[in-house]
């Protein structure tokens, strides 16, 4: 058996392959690399801004909350912009 999540990315593909399906890797590694850089944006935004948290991510959107802050606009729309 294996450590799974039952919800996870990988128990998703690794069921597919026990059922005899075949995969799609390169689709695998893109969405690895979307959910790791979301993954990347929240600890930055929690290092520099406070603390953050992902409320949604499905497809190609996330949705990040930040909890509240004193930075003014100015600073975070500078940080948004640093992200890029």
């Amino acid at each position: 058996m294996t450590n799974l999540s039952e919800t996870g990315i990988f128990s998703f593909y690794f069921n597919k392959i026990s059922e005899g399906d075949s995969i799609d890797l390169e689709n695998l590694m893109k969405e690895i690399v979307y959910k790791n850089c979301i993954g990347c944006i929240v600890n930055y935004l929690s290092e520099k801004a406070s603390e953050a948290s992902i409320k949604r991510l499905d497809g190609s959107n996330a949705l990040i909350r930040l909890s509240k802050n004193e930075k003014t606009y100015g600073f975070m729309f500078g940080l948004m912009e640093s992200i890029k």
